[in-house]
């Protein structure tokens, strides 16, 4: 419907980082992590015995605490849903393990290698099996931090109402590097990776997820947050590649399908459904690989977003069903550059929402992907500040302050600095700098001495770029003093602020920051960013003053403007969630800049020269627009 300036889904591919180098997943020794294979759980991967007891046994052990729980390489036959304990179990009288299912949070399962590590359901589980190998807890929306990662979940064969992962996780989490599949010769299963298994799933990421097979590869469903996807493979569905109902909001970019059914269905797909959802789909290539008559690719009945699309065999790419005759028409030909479902003009059909001429179409910023950080395979180029006591300074838990020795490690020569797991505490600044290129939390708490300001400051070194993952961050505030890359990860608190104008490039991915400000000349990406804070009037959650900004889903709560773009800064915004009371504060502030909001709502002001107009909503309409094309 819109045009855009390229369609490039051969080298979706080709930009990403390489993945393979990273895969080999160690830790040290003494990181706090729960390696499964060791006293006093002992599962034995590859020996053909149920392995779902120990594994089961150290899950209960270790409640919601912010553990990681390794899985060396090797085949874990799994008898039983790991996280739900059957009712004949004995452990499930222990209080912990009442305790994991109330609270099933903070809990991190990393394998050694997506290809290597395996989860599998034995065979001789009886084929009326209906649950899943994987269960991370039901509603509410309390779920914080869970994660799976590097691993492969497999339902095995003759499991036909089997189910591989049902995952929850909320405000900061998600899956990463993770292959869920069926071995059946008819890729029988319920669902691969399930969603909708309860409300309240979300905000989450996941990023480089593969589902082979299952009646459903991927379902979502209810609207109390927002889901975001990258880099998804789905393959051989049964029903539908992917379905998301009951008022979810999905975001999602790079999804390679193959198969001979709808690839994704987004509408009501159940009796009760309200039919509110919303779809956002980018940069994707959907293949029919069928012998019959083929379906349509897309199947829509509510709000999306769709751009550089590719659709190969199929009926049509976008089938829109919107109530009542209303919204754009299906669209047949592939591939797809520009397409919303709701219009700004009557009945829903149409151009984007605006307040000044502007172009009909989203900005298209450049998308780049981190640069790629190995993880350090020589242990002995790790180091920790435990290994560098001084005083009081070295020891997790303690309320004492743990600066010194944290800067110690830094500054010893090693590559990755890890915190074990336990609640560290720092005043003034660390400066992250010399050979560190990896600062591994091994999902500990980073917190500043009492009524202390604490900084943790990229400064120069020798690394391109260095990245920050797997911390619980409240209190501490991440800046950068240099034109080095920042990355933060899997990052729950905190917030980030430039340390001098221009600075260097800034991936924000799966993380849960308090305000967000954007300097001049700056570049940023954001994959799946929640902000909760209330702004105060003239101020706002996100501020781009002079940079570019991309963000692919987003989630924020509580009163005030959620992105104020300024002075000629660029933002892009795909995908969008704002939880409770929006207060009166416009939600969207563009002031001699450019702006684009797909599958947001809100109200707007844009300021052009001298004059200024303003919206309460954006008429229904998937798309809000706010540039100039020079500034394009």
């Amino acid at each position: 419907m819109h045009a855009v300036k390229f369609f490039i889904p051969s080298l979706l591919l080709i930009c990403l980082p390489s993945l393979a180098s990273a895969e080999n997943i160690l830790f040290p020794d003494d990181s706090g992590v729960i390696d499964v294979t060791k006293a006093p759980y002992g599962a034995i991967p590859d020996d053909g015995k149920d392995d779902s007891r120990a594994i089961q046994q150290a899950l209960c052990d270790h409640v919601s605490g912010n553990h990681i729980f390794y899985f060396p390489n090797g085949v874990y036959d799994i008898g039983d849903t790991l996280f739900h304990l059957p009712e004949q179990d004995p452990l499930k009288n222990k209080h912990a393990c009442l305790e994991l299912r109330d609270r099933a949070k903070r809990n991190i399962l990393i394998g050694q290698s997506e290809q290597g590590t395996i989860l599998r359901l034995m065979d001789n589980v009886n084929e009326e099996f209906a649950d899943a190998v994987l269960w991370f807890g039901p509603s509410p929306a309390q779920r914080f931090r869970n994660g799976l990662r590097h691993m492969t979940v497999s339902v095995g064969k003759d499991h036909p109402k089997a189910s591989g992962v049902l995952f929850n996780a909320s405000n900061q989490g998600g899956i990463r590097q993770v292959t869920i599949k069926s071995e059946d010769p008819q890729h029988r299963g319920a669902v691969g990776l399930d969603m909708g298994h309860t409300d309240e799933v979300g905000p989450l990421l996941v990023q480089h997820l593969t589902v082979d097979g299952f009646d459903r590869g991927i379902k979502c469903a209810y609207q109390t947050a927002s889901q975001t996807f990258e880099h998804i493979k789905l393959r051989n569905q049964r029903e539908y590649g992917w379905t998301n109902g009951f008022s979810q909001s999905i975001f999602v970019r790079d999804l390679e399908f193959q198969g001979s059914v709808t690839a994704i269905h987004n509408g009501p797909t159940m009796k009760g459904d309200p039919g509110q959802s919303r779809l956002l789909l980018i940069d994707s290539q959907l293949t029919y690989t069928g012998n019959g008559s083929p379906p349509v690719a897309i199947r829509n009945q509510k709000a999306a977003f769709l751009r550089n699309i590719r659709a190969d065999g199929f009926r049509a790419i976008v089938s829109n069903e919107i109530q009542h005759g209303r919204g754009n028409p299906t669209v047949v030909d592939s591939p797809l550059v520009e397409y919303i479902a709701n219009g700004s003009e009557a009945s829903r059909k149409g151009k984007p929402f605006t307040l000044f001429p502007s172009p009909a179409q989203s900005l298209g910023l450049p998308i780049e992907e981190p640069t790629q950080v190995d993880w350090e395979q020589d242990l002995s180029r790790w180091a920790s500040p435990h290994q560098f006591p001084m005083g009081y300074s070295g020891r997790p838990d303690d309320d004492m302050d743990d600066t010194p020795s944290i800067q110690a490690a830094i500054d010893s020569g090693a590559t990755t600095v890890y915190l074990p797991r336990g609640r560290w505490l720092i005043q003034s600044g660390l400066y992250l700098r010399n050979n560190v290129r990896h600062f591994v939390g091994c999902e500990a708490m980073l917190s500043p001495v009492k009524d202390q300001r604490a900084t943790v400051v990229l400064v120069d070194g020798t690394s391109p770029a260095v990245l920050i993952e797997g911390l619980e961050a409240g209190g501490i505030t991440f800046t950068q003093d240099t034109h080095r890359e920042l990355q933060l990860r899997h990052i729950l608190g905190g917030q980030y602020q430039p340390g001098l104008s221009h600075a260097g490039k800034l991936f924000l991915t799966d993380v849960c920051l308090g305000p967000l400000k954007i300097s001049d000349k700056q570049n940023v990406w954001a994959r799946q960013l929640n902000i909760e804070s209330q702004t105060d009037p003239g101020d706002a959650k996100v501020v781009n003053n002079g940079g570019t900004l991309w963000i692919l889903g987003m989630k924020t709560e509580d009163e005030g403007t959620v992105i104020k773009t300024l002075d000629g800064g660029r933002t892009e915004l795909l995908g969008h969630k704002h939880v409770a009371h929006r207060g009166q504060e416009p939600s969207f502030v563009t002031i001699q800049a450019a702006f684009s909001a797909a599958l947001a709502a809100g109200s707007a002001l844009e300021t052009r020269g001298n004059e200024t107009k303003t919206a309460d909503n954006f008429n229904s309409a998937d798309l809000y627009v706010a540039y100039e094309e020079s500034m394009n």
